[in-house]
């Protein structure tokens, strides 16, 4: 089954907090671009295991599995999200955002375990 993780578009004062290389995806750990982040960039295959991914700056460290609720895809790509590692299980598209951080639905948030680039 494949969706969309986006649900709605932050306020203004976090749009403006949060910021994303021309090129890069970036992946927030909360709401609003907000928290600890990890970023790809354009071409790049991504990651199938997100908990072999480093996430010093989220909340108590270790990795960034099960941890994406908000993100900006300043590439030209679309940006695949599994729930499973090696591309398995449900998976939901991440469309080009520009600079504008959009938010995961609540039921999607914390679940994500491997992202793709779609070429």
């Amino acid at each position: 089954m494949a969706g969309t993780l986006l649900a709605t578009a932050p306020a203004q004062a976090a749009e403006a907090a949060a910021k994303c290389p021309d090129r890069w995806i970036c992946l927030y750990e909360h709401q609003d671009g907000r928290g600890g982040s990890i970023s790809f960039p354009e071409g790049s295959p991504g990651s199938d295991d997100l908990s072999k991914v480093p996430c010093p700056t989220c909340e108590g460290g270790g990795t960034f599995a099960n941890r994406l609720s908000s993100f900006i895809n300043n590439t030209s790509q679309t940006w695949w999200a599994f729930y499973e590692t090696h591309g398995r299980g449900e998976r939901h598209n991440m469309n080009p955002t520009g600079n504008r951080v959009l938010n995961l639905l609540l039921s999607d948030e914390d679940k994500v375990s491997s992202i793709y680039s779609w070429r």
